[in-house]
Parts: structure tokens; C-alpha cells; sequence
């Protein structure tokens, strides 16, 4: 008997997680943190191939004639005219690899916050239901008692005991809600040693802190993304430029014949060699890097509008999200509470009838889970809006 109940002890384990553990869980687990440093990891990579030196060829002849032996060593140097251009443009793809590195771990971390306080609403959600529950049961079972003293109508019960069945119709809903909300933080957290995650924290975090600054355009990873690459597109359009022109490549080696290339009748070798542009002058490289930048350098622009209409678009959902919040816990919740416990008092003293009692129920629970529901609207605002900034905590 031990074995079966410590097996589904163990499938049923919970483990509870703040929102700064459910964090630190997620840099530790998630895979695509992975992707986003191999991402960095891959563009400083290619940093160190961009402007590299070529390695020499060597060429080694043996004829009949004399000298019989020759030997050369032939160097590009194109490279030393398109190092500059490339490496700036190696350089710009460093800093959008960070800047989609750090956005990538931004979005985890929405996700998680999205996941963590979505979890805690549900949870809220169901608590509130049950207590709604239990209230609506209550006055069900004042209702038969009525009935039985003849002082309320068999109707009136029926209209106590459908209340009842609506409220526990919301419970059911909640416990799903629960549930899946749960799955989802786990998922979020990255999974690793989670049974049944327990968010423990408040939905109204950061509610009453001090409203967050608008940040400058260019500190958006988005809009840095699109800038180095409009960089990065202009750097290889110059090198494609230099790349155009015929450069020569030194040659230097010796000719031999008496079996040594250091022997004193040894000759030496220098020149070069330069490519004959007659087949084509390279012109449709050069068309085509061109057009990448001119692309790159539009999609720039486009992104600094975007980045303006999303920190306007941000700012007024957070605001907006904020303020509902505000009103409802500052206002109408403190209302609404008093008017259903005035209207209970009202009713359990006969001096109301039922309608208003159920308009003063149905009011104070539309209103308390409108409450949550401004709550999480408020952290899924402000999960965007560090998103948006490329914020992780």
C-alpha cells in the first residue's frame, strides 16, 4: 500500500515559485536561451573569419630543361583592400546577434511573467468562485428553510437553487482554468523538477510603482537589429566594390637545378599576377550588394517608425491597463462589496425581495473577477512593454 501512495505523491507533487524563481528557473532550462547565445556566439565567430589573410599558394615545377626545379609562393592581396569593409560589416552582425540575443531572452522572460501571472489569476479566479460558491449555497439552503416556514414562495427557491447551479458551473470553469494555466507555467519555467506549480505572489505587483520612463528609438533590440543590418549590408556592398577591381598577387620562389634551392647558382623569383577582367567587371556583384543595402537601409527606416507607433502603443496600453485597475480597486469593488452585503442584510431581514438581492450578487461577482481580470490585463501590458525594451526582469 505504501509503494502505490508514494508513486502518486510523487506524480501530484506541487512546487511553489515566485515570480523572481519562475524567472531564474527559465534562464536555467529553457532551450532557447541556447539559441540565443549560440546566436551571439555564431556572428563573433564569423567576426574572427571576416578580413582574415588568405593563405599563400605553392607551386612546385620539375621539367627536362634546365633549371629543372621551381619552386613559388603566390599571396592575394585583395584582401587587404576589403578587409576594412568587411570587418565593419562582420562587426554590425555582432551587435544584431546581442541584440536578438537579448531579445530572445526578453521574450522568455514575457512569456514566463505572461505564464506566471496568467497561473495566478486562474488561481485567484477559482478561489473567489468557491467562496461565491459556498455564499450561493448558503443562501440556498436560507431560502429552503424559508420555503419550509412558509415565508418564501417555491418559485423563489427555484431561483435560489438555479443561482446556485450558475455559480457552480463557474466554479468548474475555474478549476479547468487552473489547470491548464499551470501547464502552461510549467512549460514556461522550462519543466525541469516541476509537478504542479503553485504561483505565489500578488496580481497587483508593481501596480502602484513609480510609472516606468519612455525610453530613446534606438534602445529597442528590434530597431538596433534592423540598423546593424542596414550596416552590416553597407559594409559588404563597399567591399564588393573594392573586390571589383583587378589587384595583383606578389609571386616570389626560386629556379634550381643542382638539387639544392639555396645553392649559390639558384636564381631567384618575384612578380605578380593579375586577373584579366574579360569575361565580366564584376558589375552584378556590385549591383546586387547595392540593392541588399538600399533594402537594408529602407527596412531601417520602416523599423523607426514601427518603433515609435509601438512605444506610443505601449505606453497607452500600460496607462490605460493601469488606470482600470486602479478604479476598480479604488472605487467600484469597495462599492460593490458593501452593496451585496447591505442587500444580504436586507434580504435576511425580509425587508427586500429576491431580484434586488441577485442584482447586488450578480454586480459584486461580475465586478471581482472583472478586477482579476484588469490585473492580469495590467502585468500582461507590462510583460510586453519590458519585452518591447528588451528587458528581462
Amino acid at each position: 500500500m505504501l509503494g502505490p501512495l508514494l508513486l502518486s505523491l510523487a506524480l501530484h507533487q506541487t512546487d511553489s515559485l515566485t515570480l523572481a524563481q519562475a524567472l531564474a528557473r527559465a534562464q536555467q532550462h529553457r532551450p532557447q536561451l541556447t539559441v540565443a547565445r549560440s546566436l551571439a556566439a555564431e556572428a563573433r565567430a564569423r567576426l574572427g573569419i571576416a578580413g582574415t589573410i588568405p593563405n599563400p599558394v605553392l607551386q612546385y615545377k620539375h621539367t627536362q630543361s634546365s633549371p629543372t626545379e621551381e619552386a613559388t609562393l603566390e599571396q592575394r592581396s585583395d584582401w587587404l583592400f576589403a578587409r576594412w569593409a568587411e570587418r565593419r560589416a562582420a562587426r554590425a552582425a555582432v551587435q544584431g546577434a546581442e541584440a536578438d540575443s537579448t531579445q530572445i531572452a526578453a521574450d522568455v522572460s514575457r512569456e514566463v511573467r505572461v505564464a506566471f501571472f496568467g497561473a495566478l489569476a486562474a488561481d485567484e479566479t477559482l478561489r473567489l468562485s468557491r467562496a461565491l460558491g459556498a455564499s450561493a449555497d448558503s443562501l440556498a439552503r436560507f431560502a429552503a428553510e424559508r420555503v419550509a416556514a412558509g415565508d418564501l414562495s417555491a418559485l423563489e427557491r427555484e431561483q435560489f437553487e438555479v443561482e446556485a447551479g450558475r455559480v457552480r458551473q463557474l466554479v468548474s470553469r475555474a478549476e479547468e482554468g487552473s489547470q491548464v494555466s499551470r501547464a502552461a507555467l510549467a512549460k514556461a519555467v522550462g519543466g525541469v523538477g516541476l509537478g504542479d506549480p503553485i504561483p505565489v505572489g500578488s496580481l497587483a505587483e508593481g501596480l502602484d510603482a513609480p510609472w516606468p520612463g519612455r525610453p530613446a528609438d534606438e534602445t529597442l533590440p528590434f530597431l538596433t537589429r534592423a540598423l546593424t543590418d542596414s550596416a552590416a549590408e553597407s559594409g559588404l556592398a563597399s567591399a564588393a566594390k573594392v573586390r571589383r577591381y583587378p589587384l595583383p598577387s606578389l609571386i616570389v620562389g626560386r629556379e634550381w637545378d643542382d638539387g639544392s634551392p639555396f645553392s649559390a647558382g639558384a636564381t631567384g623569383i618575384i612578380g605578380f599576377t593579375v586577373p584579366v577582367p574579360l569575361w565580366n567587371f564584376g558589375g552584378g556583384a556590385v549591383r546586387l550588394a547595392r540593392a541588399r543595402a538600399e533594402r537594408a537601409a529602407a527596412a531601417a527606416g520602416e523599423a523607426r517608425l514601427e518603433a515609435r507607433r509601438l512605444l506610443a502603443a505601449g505606453e497607452a496600453r500600460l496607462r490605460a491597463a493601469r488606470d482600470r485597475a486602479l478604479m476598480t480597486r479604488d472605487s467600484l469593488l469597495p462599492r460593490s462589496e458593501r452593496l451585496r452585503a447591505g442587500a444580504v442584510r436586507l434580504y435576511r431581514a425580509g425587508q427586500t425581495g429576491v431580484l434586488p438581492l441577485f442584482d447586488a450578487l450578480r454586480a459584486d461577482r461580475e465586478i471581482a473577477l472583472g478586477y482579476l481580470q484588469d490585473l492580469l490585463a495590467w502585468q500582461i501590458a507590462l510583460a510586453d512593454w519590458l519585452s518591447l525594451l528588451g528587458r528581462a526582469s
